[in-house]
């Protein structure tokens, strides 16, 4: 085989290539990372498969180029183009993924990459039992094709993916970090634009008029030469968000240091509880004992003085134990705790299946006061209570997640549901309570019942200056 590595193209899909390869081996390498709920860290994975297959199709393009032999090129040319549309599936996927939407259409979004590259693929396949006299141009149209359904959506889903998430870590002290998801949803979206749009120019709408020769007629440099910078400016900011899931990191360590200090403190109590208050409580146990059996009035006061000043004492010693221990509010960490105890108790006790999803934590959702975990807590629990007692339901479903201006707990049971305003103005105790822990805690309760369920939904505004 001969090559020809004198074409500037080479360099320009060279550099194209690393840019692109670089970035997913850095996010393959990240998805390492274990316990975060960050959604970038969570989902990052799907982005690191984007960055090594575009990288490696990139690289395969660069040989084409170079290449001399015309069968080899032509081999080249179909692995570029199978391979450019699994990377843009990819893109899309984690640009949804990113979106992490609770709505009912939700789970039917998720599923367009996979519908999209099913489509794809079925056409792919038939240009080579259908195109044989035209067979490149057809080849062409079908990357056309993966570009325009598949790596434009990617592209500019990804990019407003990156500024909902922006929005929701706006109360951490990461404000750098912030503003660099804002950054670096404009490259994606160009991204989307250069690869997605302009395109080989063809006789149909929209190649015949954004195309790479108008590009090019318009700024005076190959399309591919901007996808190149675009690649690079994607790298090098998604390196510089890899700061954020460091910050993840060294809080995980700080908080783990913490329990360390509070496990010591409760040991130290233990201790203390046993040196100092039940030595006292022994020692005024032998007073009374004395008391019991002594037969001088002199003695007998003296020794219940003792008595008197022993409990006292003690009862000073509870107090500033009490006094120290109650000062340390309620954590996230607590309220999953307290969930997941209360799910093993009404699991163990009705048979019923509980589901709990759980994505808050102390370090993502630091602006969340102790008095809204307990209310939060205890509405959850009232909703389960109520399920299990009233619905006939077989599955419970509880969900906690974060948003950028608000907690919103969802409880949803496939019971048989019931009147919603009727109960309530039957004065239910219960839903009754609900909405006055609602009320104290400045949030919304919203309560949705048919016959194929219940939905109780509890959105708590966030914010370190609320109740």
């Amino acid at each position: 085989m001969e090559f020809n590595f004198n074409n500037t193209y080479v360099f320009i899909f060279f550099i194209y290539g690393l840019a692109f390869f670089s970035m997913g081996i850095s996010a393959l390498q990240q998805n390492a990372t274990t316990g975060s709920k960050l959604n970038i860290a969570i989902h990052i994975k799907y982005l690191g498969c984007f960055g090594v297959i575009h990288g490696i199709m990139e690289w395969v393009v660069m040989i084409r180029i170079a290449l001399m032999d015309t069968t080899g090129r032509l081999y080249l040319l179909i692995l570029a183009i199978f391979l450019n549309a699994i990377s843009f599936v990819f893109l899309l996927i984690f640009g949804i993924k990113l979106i992490e939407s609770r709505g009912k259409y939700y789970r039917i979004f998720e599923k367009i990459p996979y519908i999209l590259l099913a489509l794809w693929i079925v056409a792919f396949i038939a240009t080579f039992t259908t195109s044989k006299n035209n067979f490149i141009y057809y080849l062409i149209i079908d990357d056309i094709a993966a570009r325009y359904f598949i790596g434009f959506p990617g592209g500019m889903v990804t990019a407003w993916a990156l500024v909902r998430n922006a929005r929701e870590l706006l109360n951490l002290p990461i404000k750098n970090v912030v503003r660099k998801y804002y950054a670096l949803a404009i490259p994606f979206a160009t991204y989307g634009v250069l690869a997605g749009l302009v395109v080989e120019k063809r006789s149909f709408f929209p190649a015949n008029i954004i195309n790479k020769e108008l590009f090019k007629s318009l700024f005076g440099f190959p399309v591919e030469l901007g996808r190149a910078l675009s690649a690079l400016a994607i790298t090098i900011l998604f390196i510089s968000i890899i700061d954020l899931i460091k910050w993840e990191s060294n809080e995980i360590m700080t908080k783990l240091s913490k329990q360390n200090i509070i496990s010591d403190e409760r040991k130290k109590l233990g201790q203390e509880l046993h040196d100092v208050v039940i030595q006292n409580l022994f020692a005024t146990g032998l007073h009374i004992e004395n008391i019991i059996e002594s037969v001088e009035v002199e003695q007998q006061v003296k020794d219940l003085l003792l008595v008197k000043e022993n409990l006292n004492y003690t009862i000073e010693q509870v107090r500033g134990f009490i006094k120290e221990f109650s000062s340390k509010s309620d954590s996230i960490e607590g309220l999953y705790i307290k969930l997941q105890d209360m799910i093993v108790k009404y699991e163990s006790i009705t048979g019923i299946s509980i589901k709990l999803n759980f994505e808050i934590s102390d370090i993502i959702i630091n602006d969340i006061s102790a008095l809204k975990l307990t209310q939060l807590y205890y509405i959850v629990q009232e909703a389960v209570s109520n399920s299990i007692k009233h619905s006939d339901a077989s599955i419970i479903e509880i969900s906690i997640t974060p948003k950028a201006k608000q907690i919103i707990a969802l409880i949803k049971d496939n019971g048989k549901g019931f009147d919603v305003d009727k109960v309530f103005s039957e004065n239910c105790y219960g839903l009754i309570t609900m909405k006055e822990r609602a009320i104290s805690i400045s949030s919304k309760l919203i309560i949705n019942s048919s016959s194929r369920g219940t939905e109780v939904i509890l959105n708590i505004p966030r914010g370190a200056n609320l109740l």
